[in-house]
């Protein structure tokens, strides 16, 4: 009897195990924090001068498109440093060409974004699921979202990163 009661509790230890682990995800915020409002305006990859443009005034706008006039001039300056940016949209503008394996830690992209890669990007305007997952990297106040075809990179989000709100102690 003893033995079936040790079985049993390291089945039940193991099966609540396995329900704490959490993935990490990143939602998509509203369309004032993100590079596209409409997912027509994704921005591919390897960047042109247009998305690269695109890019830096919503790097430089603090990553809040109110900040950027209609015809793509930023209007307020929320962030001065953006140009820190420009090694990474170096090498992802044309004439090189992004691929899924420059997102791991010994390869390109992990030079300047020093996140974790995220597989769990979570869309409200996508109908149904991708039949790629994207994959995004947040570091520091963004989160960099490309989205995969094959094994290239073949667009770009940037977005804001989404930041719970602060709770007093006590209240969780």
């Amino acid at each position: 009897m003893k033995t079936v009661l040790r079985i049993a509790g390291v089945w039940l230890s193991l099966a609540l195990a396995g329900c704490v682990h959490r993935q990490p995800i990143v939602a998509i915020p509203e369309a004032n924090l993100r590079t596209e409002v409409i997912m027509k305006e994704r921005i591919h990859l390897p960047l042109n001068a247009d998305g690269r443009q695109k890019v830096e005034a919503f790097l430089s706008a603090g990553g809040n498109t109110d900040n950027i006039d209609r015809h793509g001039k930023v209007i307020n300056i929320a962030d001065p440093d953006a140009k820190r940016f420009a090694p990474l949209l170096d090498r992802l503008s044309e004439p090189n060409h992004p691929k899924v394996e420059d997102l791991t830690p010994r390869n390109s992209l992990q030079q300047w974004l020093h996140g974790e890669v995220v597989h769990g990007v979570v869309d409200a305007r996508e109908p149904a699921a991708p039949a790629q997952q994207a994959l995004a990297i947040c570091d520091g106040r963004y989160c960099w979202i490309f989205y995969p075809q094959g094994h290239d990179l073949a667009g770009l989000m940037v977005v804001v990163k989404p930041v719970p709100p602060r709770r007093p102690r006590g209240q969780y």
